[in-house]
């Protein structure tokens, strides 16, 4: 019986430890997440400038993306821009550790020499609410997005 719970109990941390999909930490209230998801529209793209040669940025960008785990679905790195394919999440608020609600999300990415060693990176985030077995947009506040550039920036540093 005890190497059963041993086996049971390392299996969940061998799961639990495994997943590739992790977000910025972000502490959702209801409120917050009510009126996060009540909002439609097209997301604007958030943006920033890397003094860092165009090969460190691209590569920084393409690793941010990979590590939340979103899988790329184009990339066309001549043109600078990469889009990711969708990637289903739960959401808060939670209620006994269970989500009232789940979304799914993508990105599109562009990277733009602006000057020597002169980058500018856009992400733009599209997201879709689940009610029932149908999504309706919703728009993004820009925090990951944000916090995409920040993780960016400190690849290139």
């Amino acid at each position: 019986m005890r190497f059963f719970i041993v086996l049971i109990v390392c299996a969940f941390l061998t799961a639990c430890g495994t997943t590739k999909t992790t977000l910025k930490p972000y502490a959702y209230d209801h409120q917050e997440t009510a009126g996060f998801f009540t909002k439609t529209g097209q997301a604007p793209e958030v943006s920033q400038l890397y003094e860092a040669s165009y090969d460190a940025v691209w590569k920084a960008v393409l690793t941010a993306i990979r590590e939340m785990g979103h899988p790329i679905q184009t990339i066309n790195e001549e043109n600078g821009v990469f889009t990711t394919d969708w990637l289903s999440r739960a959401g808060a608020p939670f209620f006994m550790g269970v989500p009232f609600s789940h979304f799914r999300d993508r990105f599109t990415i562009n990277v733009i020499k602006r000057g020597e060693n002169r980058i500018e990176v856009g992400i733009r985030r599209t997201m879709q609410l689940k009610k029932d077995d149908d999504y309706s947009l919703c728009t993004s506040d820009g925090e990951i997005e944000k916090w995409l550039l920040e993780q960016v920036e400190q690849m290139v540093k």
